[in-house]
This record gives C-alpha cells, sequence and structure tokens, in this order.
C-alpha cells in the first residue's frame, strides 16, 4: 500500500523527480522505473537487495562502455555480466528498451538475433 500512496499522493516534480529527492527525474521516472528507486532509496533505503540484472532485468545489451571497455553498471575491473551470452532459460524478467518490437529490432541493435531470440519466448 505504500506504493500505491505515493502515486495517490502524486509528489512527482519536474526537475527533481519524486518528492523533489532527484530519484526518477529521467525518461520513464515518473513512472513505476522512478517510483521504485525512488521507495527504496528515500522512503525504505536500507531494505532493498540488488538482483542480477541479467535474470530479472534482461535486455540483451552490451554491458561495456564503447570508449573506455569499463562497466555501464560501475562494476569493477571489467567484470560485469554480459546479458547477450545469459541462458535464456535462467532469464526470470526481459526489459524491451533496447530492441523495442522484434520487427524493428535489426535496424538498431548489432545483436537483433538475441532479441528476437527473447521476444520469441
Amino acid at each position: 500500500y505504500e506504493l500505491q500512496a505515493i502515486v495517490q499522493e502524486g509528489d512527482w516534480r519536474g526537475g527533481k523527480g519524486w518528492g523533489g529527492t532527484g530519484i526518477g527525474y529521467f525518461y520513464g521516472g515518473p513512472t513505476i522505473q522512478g517510483l521504485v528507486p525512488y521507495f527504496f532509496r528515500a522512503v525504505r533505503p536500507g531494505s532493498m537487495r540488488i538482483l542480477e540484472r541479467c535474470t530479472y532485468n534482461n535486455m540483451a545489451d552490451n554491458p561495456y562502455f564503447s570508449d573506455s571497455g569499463e562497466c555501464r553498471d560501475k562494476t569493477p575491473h571489467k567484470g560485469c555480466s554480459d546479458c547477450r551470452a545469459w541462458d535464456l532459460a535462467n532469464v526470470k524478467g526481459t526489459h524491451f528498451t533496447i530492441c523495442q518490437k522484434p520487427w524493428n529490432c535489426g535496424k538498431f541493435e548489432r545483436n537483433a538475433s538475441r532479441h528476437r531470440t527473447v521476444h520469441s519466448q
């Protein structure tokens, strides 16, 4: 009920995010993508558990910055998980931000066949 109460209160501020904290001030921030980080960072800090992104938010994306080779998720020593090679049997949830629709995937992403496989399952 706490998340529902936050949404009903509606304290998302343009330029300042949820509760004016700066959390959720990004594309999708007024939605669940910003609400959940706000909840666990500002409302209930210390109560979250970080999950393996390739299992619970797999985007079949390149985990490395192209210019530096460093991990996008800030994992040290270039030891980040590469979701493109993740066994799909171990994936519990996907996020289609990169590929979006399987019929458009080849236009935008070098890893299009992997995205189409994820879509088909």
